[in-house]
């Protein structure tokens, strides 16, 4: 603008995010050593900070891109670890800032189609590269990067070759930003702000030290930072939208187009992520067009999903559908292992898993036996398998065909008057005192009960403050002690008959392990807004409970009344060892998810209860697996396992309510 005078651009025509532009756009542009531009099909440039192990004439290389809205391009930087560990294994490497961030152009917004066409185009001008072996690079990446691989992989870019998603998300509502409905002004309110406050000009830091080097790569960065101020209040956007929107929604829900998706995916996370929260499993079912998946869970934080049991599965996959060769991780590296993963997980020996497909004489015969594997690989007691507690490391670990695994034989366990689970519904009468159980609720433990410290997701020393359960403040039901080991792995559902002397309330039910020497483990969570327990019944399962969480479906509680309100658990997989038992609470949300708040109904002097009668039987529908399992005898220490706090056991009687 000068003066009243306003300068206004031509329009552009985007088109349809999942439209194919013209090749030559991408054939046109040479990408070199360092700092580049990306020109994306309406004009906007990205930055794009390139890595070689050799010079370009020396190459074609394998070549991997992790793209991204944090400082993936900062020249000063590595890309992010994820990226440090491909440039180590000898890969050529292509980081690059989503527009509106970092030196790139155009305005910031999470997920918008701009940013989803953008990455496409990034793909196929990568691809285009002399320097790129067989022209089809992979994608790569952790949170941000990781969830970006979903949405650009659904525009099906022709010469992309795999992607390797970590620790992501298969929604966003009721995933982390509203988990049961309640807003997350835990980690996703703070996420957004600091990405919205790392976009705007000169946001991320780095920007100005490329200016200031001048040159066409300091001028375009300096010009890019001019349309900042146009960035949308992606807070404000958050907070008007606590119902799942059947128009805005689904284009930033990856479970509604992972069926679009036709490349290999190695997915790998963490039940207990505390950032992106665990529930990533949901999108399994959903990607019914990859010709390979191969999926690695354990339990664990957001940054486990880079541990050496998963490293080395993921160089794997990266040799065999980015490189085209049979993987084998060179000594250097291995030698070098220490070193690379004590930054992220503390000092430790961290020895890399040995290679699988050296004794094949072909890489055809190789990929064949690869592709024959089962699709899922559960890490069981990660933390519990080396030697000092919370390193990262398995005691043992199971693959299965599917997910949930088709061994899963879901349990119903019913609520008992007594605080006990049984196999067996109750047989009290409605109206008998001890019928139901009560609980007082608590919104201000949506904001005040943190779990975690700062730098929690990658130490090996993770502190919690998980505090004991007081009488009054919520109700517990403990099962008798498993008689062998027993697994569960899948999700699970807490059908309670639920009554409320207000006419809406939050829930949160969690699952613990008490141990036969007093200690307890936290397993997993779930949380629902009572008004949402409208399901969506053609989705949900025995298993996993799908609320629609849609405005036209918000139901107020009957005043007086019981109503069935069905909790999903997130998904989760844990041995049980003989003699332990298995708790639920169901208590205020907040307190046992670390970084998690709740931004909780407000109400004061609000009473909950819980039937446990032969007309009301609130249950638990557990995935406990069948058939044998080779669970070690040793039983890991309770403080051993990464992601998940230890308290002493604090045995409450419950308030009756009946």
């Amino acid at each position: 603008a000068d003066g009243d005078e306003v300068a206004v651009s031509d329009p552009i025509d985007v088109g349809d995010v999942y439209e194919h532009p013209d090749p030559a756009l991408y054939e046109g542009q040479t990408l070199e050593p360092g700092l580049n531009y990306i020109e994306t099909r309406d004009g906007t440039t990205l930055v794009a900070m390139v890595r070689m192990p050799g010079d370009p004439e020396d190459g074609p290389y394998p070549t991997v891109i992790n793209y991204s809205g944090y400082d993936s391009a900062n020249p000063a930087g590595s890309g992010s670890s994820i990226a440090q560990f491909a440039d180590i294994y000898g890969y050529a490497t292509v980081s690059v800032n989503v527009r509106g961030t970092g030196c790139s152009g155009g305005t910031f917004s999470f997920f918008e189609p701009s940013q989803v066409a953008d990455g496409y185009d990034v793909v196929e001008t990568v691809a285009a590269q002399d320097w790129v072996a067989h022209h089809a690079p992979g994608l790569i990446g952790i949170s941000y990067a990781g969830n970006s691989q979903l949405y650009v992989a659904a525009t099906q870019p022709p010469h992309l070759a795999a992607i390797a998603p970590m620790s992501v998300l298969d929604s966003i509502w009721p995933a982390v930003l509203y988990p049961g409905g309640m807003y997350n002004d835990g980690f996703a309110r703070q996420w957004i702000l600091n990405v919205q406050d790392g976009a705007q000009p000169y946001g991320q830091g780095w920007e100005q030290a490329v200016v200031d080097e001048g040159g066409e790569i300091g001028e375009e960065c300096a010009a890019n930072q001019s349309l900042r101020s146009q960035n949308p209040d992606i807070e404000r956007l958050a907070r008007a939208y606590p119902h799942y929107d059947p128009v805005i929604s689904p284009p930033l829900t990856p479970s509604t187009f992972a069926d679009r998706i036709e490349v290999p995916v190695f997915l790998t996370g963490s039940w207990q992520d505390e950032q992106t929260g665990g529930h990533f499993p949901a999108l399994i079912e959903h990607l019914t067009g990859v010709p390979d998946l191969h999926v690695s869970m354990q339990n664990g934080t957001h940054g486990d999903a880079l541990i050496p049991e998963n490293t080395q599965r993921w160089f794997e996959f990266l040799d065999f559908y980015v490189a085209k060769k049979i993987p084998e991780i060179p000594a250097l590296i291995r030698a070098g292992a220490p070193a690379a993963f004590a930054p992220q997980f503390g000092e430790g020996d961290y020895p890399v898993p040995p290679d699988r497909f050296t004794d094949f004489d072909s890489y055809d015969e190789a990929l064949a036996a690869y592709q024959a594997e089962d699709d899922i690989r559960i890490l069981y007691e990660n933390g519990a398998g080396t030697d000092r507690p919370r390193v990262p490391g398995s005691t043992f670990e199971e693959t299965y065909t599917e997910w949930p695994p088709s061994d899963v034989e879901p349990t119903r366990l019913f609520l008992q008057p007594d605080g006990t689970l049984s196999e067996d519904e109750p047989t009290i009468a409605d109206g008998e005192p001890e019928s139901a159980a009560s609980f007082e609720y608590h919104p201000e433990y949506g904001d005040d009960r943190s779990v975690a410290t700062d730098g929690f997701s990658f130490s090996a020393d993770q502190e919690f403050d998980w505090q004991v359960l007081q009488e009054g403040d919520a109700v517990s039901y403990l099962s008798s002690p498993f008689e062998d080991a027993t697994i569960m792995a899948g999700p699970a559902s807490a059908d309670l008959y639920v009554q409320s002397t207000a006419l809406d309330t939050d829930l949160e039910v969690t699952l613990s392990e008490v141990r036969p020497d007093g200690t307890e483990l936290y397993l997993q969570n779930g949380w629902l807004r009572a008004s949402h327990r409208k399901l969506d019944e053609e989705a949900s399962t025995e298993l996993r409970p799908v609320s629609t969480h849609l405005e036209t479906d918000d139901e107020r509680l009957p005043e007086g009344e019981f109503a069935l309100v069905r909790v999903e658990i997130f998904p989760f997989a844990h041995a049980f060892h003989p003699g332990s038992q298995l708790r639920i609470t169901v208590d205020s949300p907040g307190g046992d998810r670390p970084e998690w708040e709740f931004d909780s109904l407000s109400g004061q002097d609000v009473v909950n209860t819980v039937a446990q009668s032969a007309d009301h039987p609130s249950s638990i529908v557990l995935p406990i697996l069948g058939g044998d399992h080779d669970v070690p005898d040793a039983v890991p220490d309770c403080d051993a396992y990464r992601g998940q706090p230890c308290r002493e056991y604090v045995a409450i009687e419950n308030t009756p309510g009946g």
